[in-house]
This record gives C-alpha cells, sequence and structure tokens, in this order.
C-alpha cells in the first residue's frame, strides 16, 4: 500500500524487467523496502484472504490474477494505491465451507440469544 501512485509505476516497471524465475522475490523485496503497510514486515504477505473480507476493489482485483502473477497497474481502495502479487490459491470444498458457515451461524445465533438474556 502506497498514498503515492507514482512510486507503484516505477516498481511495475522494476517488476517488468524481472524474470518469472525471480518475481515473487522481487516483489517481496520491494514490498519489504517500500510498503507502508503493516505487511511490510512480511514482505506484503497478507496470508490467504477471503473476497468479501477485503476493502474493495482489493478483493476483485486479487481474485482476477492468476498464480504467480500481479496485477499491472496500481488501484486505488479507501487505504491507498495497491499493487498485488498472487502466490498461491486455495479452493475448499462445499462440505468444508458448509460446515465453517454452520459454525458462524450457530456463534451469531447464541451471541443473539446471550445478548437477550
Amino acid at each position: 500500500m502506497r498514498k503515492n501512485k507514482k512510486d507503484l509505476q516505477k516498481y511495475l516497471k522494476i517488476l517488468k524487467k524481472s524474470s518469472q524465475k525471480k518475481l515473487e522475490k522481487t516483489f517481496k523485496d520491494l514490498a519489504l523496502k517500500y510498503s507502508q503497510h503493516p505487511a511490510k514486515a512480511k514482505s506484503g504477505d497478507l496470508g490467504f484472504i477471503a473476497y468479501n473480507t477485503m476493502v474493495q476493489p482489493f478483493g476483485v482485483e486479487a481474485f482476477a490474477l492468476k498464480v504467480n502473477s500481479y496485477t499491472k497497474k496500481p488501484f486505488k481502495t479507501v487505504l491507498g494505491w495497491h499493487l498485488v502479487y498472487v502466490k498461491e490459491r486455495k479452493i475448499y470444498s462445499l462440505e468444508k465451507m458448509k460446515k465453517n458457515i454452520e459454525g458462524i451461524l450457530i456463534s451469531k445465533k447464541y451471541r443473539e440469544w446471550f445478548k437477550s438474556l
């Protein structure tokens, strides 16, 4: 994340010159040195993200990318300007997601019941 779009244009030029083999390392090096996001300490690594848990259009941009690729132009959210690199993607089975959703709904109902006491 940066406050200035022009800085990201410079970083994109560096990424374009990087070989596919070194692309991830180049992106991490740039994030570690220049990012203004709290994930800077982890070379910009946000871990696995869910589409709707991110400020938009972050989710839209990240989920449009293929694995081992990055956004080709900076994009803006309410938090600032961004470039995204996708290292890998996890796809969960419907059965696993069903269990997660059931757990969330049960927790929500329990909290509602508890507040009503």
